[in-house]
């Protein structure tokens, strides 16, 4: 027998023990890691599950939607303020946007009367959108009257 080879093979078989020993403990290392993947994925799922249920505040919802709120809506003159306060409008703006004198707005804010349906459903629209999406839309306005 030769030393040489002997030596050789304990060598390599020591080696190839602690390689396993190795590759067993990451294998280990790797199913953990693969399972936290899952535990991830689920929550992103169920995340994105939730995102869906909520509504998007940047949507501004459909006429057919508006028409239907607007059938049942009463408007307090309550809200009209407040809805032009977070917008930041004088009642004359208020009433250019809804395409109604600035005397009518007044007698809505002032409670002496109330808007009628084609008023309800631009008021509702404004209602439902942010201050993103009405900057959007006044700007359209603007646009829209400077043509004329």
């Amino acid at each position: 027998m030769d030393i040489k080879k002997v030596l050789q093979d304990e060598i390599s078989r020591l080696a190839r023990k602690e390689f396993k020993t190795l590759i067993a403990s990451y294998e280990e290392k790797l199913k953990a890691q693969n399972k936290k993947i899952d535990e991830l994925k689920k929550q992103l799922a169920d995340l994105d599950r939730k995102k869906t249920d909520k509504p998007d505040p940047y949507k501004v919802p459909s006429e057919k939607e508006l028409n239907a709120k607007a059938q049942e809506a009463t408007i307090k003159p309550e809200q009209l303020k407040r809805l032009r306060q977070k917008f930041k409008l004088t009642q004359v703006q208020a009433a250019h946007l809804l395409d109604v004198s600035g005397q009518a707005y007044y007698s809505w804010e002032a409670g002496k009367s109330a808007p009628r349906f084609n008023s309800k459903v631009q008021i509702l629209k404004l209602l439902e959108i942010n201050k993103r999406t009405f900057k959007k839309l006044y700007q359209a306005k603007l646009d829209e009257l400077d043509a004329k």
